[in-house]
């Protein structure tokens, strides 16, 4: 991939700082600073997605060096790192940064390297009913409505190391504080204290920004005088209502990044159609890239695949309510009325175990629908059912479908923005 680095738009390149437009960058000639929010260990296919970009860079270019930043106050860096290495996601020299564990590293001096405001009133004591959520990380409610009324970001030794305010005068309150206790610098939102942690940390030269999580996408455009090309993966729709074609309505989450595309010097989009709602919008396809996702060779089959059992069908799927995966539930729930016997197995975790669960139950379906959770063997389960299910309310590109394809078993899937049209040609490779 090529990139052309563009001057941001509040200096019109004009700033000593802006990047030079008529400056080529290749990945192969770069430090690339990839940027998660954080590493879950059930991983879904945003995630997925970035950390096969990552292998690939390696496997197929020359970066000269590559580095993922976080921001999460609940990842251990050492525990992701070690259970990615295990999985085979991340390689020794692919550096894992997480902004507060950086952070507790520095020095008074490296700590000043992060550009702030002069504090605006002495910090408020800590009130409340506190929450230790990690070792490093304490939340103060207030008693009596349970509202977040403060954060505690702590070091190692058990300083603290910034603290986040709601002050009833001066609203909210970013309080960076040396290792010895004293308050520095301050912030009044979070994007602010973010994007002064990016502009620090991305030290290297020449070096490009991709930028995979939404909410991280909200805020990081607003770094006005960055000497690196800012690239935006869109990994699931903007439209809340998609079904109304391009013209539905913008998602409130994705607001802020969508209405500031024009900030990025590359907007990567994994489908054409969601090519077309993004113009549809006003912009032109001056940074617009299709840039679509990719599968590892084990998700493929060399050639053709013995015969499947016709009433095996698996689905891949976080369980969480944009997957929608009851649906598939009462559709085997509904063959089996018919008469027509199918099996269900859907591989993931999440929120709606529960619930599902009780459905599975309520449902008599015990025999028929498992949830084995997150499972190691994908491939191969995929290569053992004769087809899959994709029943979510939208997606970007859906890896899964993708997989399944891989693999020859054939993906039944409702016709969402964004990926199924671009893929299926109804009847031959899918339905």
């Amino acid at each position: 991939m090529s990139l052309n680095a563009r001057p941001s738009r509040e200096n019109n390149g004009n700033h000593p700082d802006s990047v030079d437009a008529a400056r080529p960058l290749g990945t192969d000639a770069v430090h690339v600073y990839n940027v998660l929010w954080g590493i879950p260990s059930s991983m879904g296919g945003m995630t997925t997605a970035a950390l096969r970009r990552i292998r690939s860079f390696q496997k197929y270019g020359r970066p000269l060096s590559q580095t993922i930043l976080t921001f999460s106050p609940r990842m251990d860096t050492n525990e992701t790192r070690a259970r990615l290495a295990a999985q085979g996601k991340i390689s020794d020299d692919v550096e894992l940064v997480n902004i507060w564990q950086e952070l507790r590293s520095r020095t008074e001096s490296g700590l000043a390297a992060l550009r702030g405001e002069t504090l605006r009133a002495p910090v408020s004591p800590e009130g409340g009913e506190v929450e230790n959520i990690t070792a490093f990380y304490d939340v103060f409610r207030n008693t009596q409505t349970g509202a977040v009324i403060r954060r505690n970001y702590r070091r190692a030794d058990g300083s603290l190391l910034l603290a986040d305010i709601d002050d009833s005068k001066l609203g909210r309150r970013f309080v960076l504080h040396s290792p010895d206790g004293r308050p520095m610098t301050e912030w009044r939102r979070p994007r602010d204290f973010y994007n002064a942690w990016v502009s620090a940390v991305v030290t290297k030269e020449p070096a490009v920004v991709i930028v995979d999580e939404k909410k991280v996408s909200e805020f990081i455009h607003e770094i006005s005088d960055r000497a690196f090309p800012l690239i935006l993966f869109l990994h699931g729709t903007h439209l809340r209502h998609p079904w109304n074609g391009n013209h539905g309505q913008i998602l409130p989450r994705r607001l802020d990044t969508i209405r500031n595309l024009d900030r990025f010097d590359i907007v990567g989009v994994q489908t054409e159609q969601q090519a077309e709602a993004v113009q549809a919008l006003g912009f032109t396809e001056a940074n617009i890239r299709l840039l679509t996702g990719e599968l590892p060779e084990s998700a493929m089959l060399p050639e053709a695949s013995r015969r499947r059992p016709l009433n095996s069908a698996v689905m891949i799927a976080n369980l969480i309510a944009l997957k929608r995966i009851d649906h598939s539930i009462r559709a085997v729930a509904e063959l089996r009325d018919r008469g027509i016997d199918v099996s269900l197995t859907v591989l993931g975790e999440g929120s709606e175990r529960g619930r599902l669960e009780k459905l599975i139950d309520d449902l008599d379906l015990g025999d028929r629908v498992g949830l084995p959770g997150y499972v190691t063997d994908v491939s191969e389960r995929l290569q053992s059912a004769s087809f899959s299910m994709l029943t979510s309310t939208s997606e970007g590109l859906p890896l899964s479908m993708m997989e399944s394809m891989g693999a020859g078993c054939i993906p039944i899937v409702y016709d969402i923005t964004y990926g199924p049209r671009d893929l299926i040609e109804h009847g031959r490779n899918g339905f």
